[in-house]
């Protein structure tokens, strides 16, 4: 049987393939926006999903290595659900009828956005013809449809905000209903990621709700400028 040997140095159409794709990307900076885009939407969904094994091995009391095991193998629909169920059952009787339903609204939600990860993780994309991307979905479970859908920078904006709004009421969730278990390590950065280093020192919960770009606070002239600023010297 021939086996087939994949090195750096492509010869023949796909040298052809490889040059003709760099060339389109220097020439047209809409696709680098489009890579971009893209690129932050998966960074901040692989920040969920490591909060959402976390909390899985809090509720569980599982160490790193148990829960790792455990959660590696589990698909996505899987960890949603044993974590949902968790919180549902060792909540009975301990939290509030309150507690427990701002609970299942956050799973509910969560559950609403997941399909907004399945088109991103999933579907073949290029750059919109305005600020944004569209991408080339077919749907056929029940009806059939391959509508293209485009979304806006705007759009991917409000997404990730969602997601780190998502995080951070997981993580709250787990702290409040297993408070003397092992600290889930994160913390979100003033760029919006979360931190894995850092301890968890979470603002007030609250059920993540969709929100345009412009309702975040602007960055002041003087942020920008303390930022750069080395340590140890006051700002000019």
């Amino acid at each position: 049987m021939r086996r087939l040997v994949f090195s750096s140095s492509l010869s023949g159409p796909f040298a052809m393939a490889k040059r003709s794709h760099k060339s389109a990307a220097r020439g047209r900076p809409k696709y680098q926006t489009a890579w971009r885009l893209v690129g932050r939407f998966m960074n901040h969904w692989g920040e969920l999903e490591r909060i959402i094994n976390m909390v899985i091995h809090r509720c569980f009391d599982m160490n790193f290595t148990t829960g790792s095991i455990i959660t590696s193998n589990a698909q996505l629909r899987d960890k949603v659900a044993m974590l949902r169920v968790a919180i549902e059952y060792f909540s009975r009787g301990k939290m509030s009828d309150e507690w427990r339903a701002e609970a299942n609204t956050v799973f509910n939600k969560l559950a609403n956005f997941i399909p907004d990860r399945n088109v991103v993780a999933h579907t073949t994309f290029m750059p919109a013809d305005v600020d944004g991307v569209t991408f080339y979905s077919v749907r056929a479970k029940k009806v059939f449809s391959d509508d293209p859908e485009t979304w806006s920078k705007a759009d991917f904006d409000e997404k990730s905000d969602l997601m780190t709004e998502f995080s951070i009421a997981l993580m709250q969730l787990g702290v409040e209903l297993f408070p003397t278990a092992a600290p889930v390590q994160a913390q979100r950065e003033p760029n919006g990621l979360l931190d894995p280093r850092v301890p968890l020192h979470p603002p007030s919960r609250r059920v993540p709700e969709p929100r345009s770009s412009g309702d975040r606070a602007p960055k002041t002239r003087k942020a920008r400028q303390t930022r750069g600023t080395p340590r140890g010297k006051a700002s000019e």
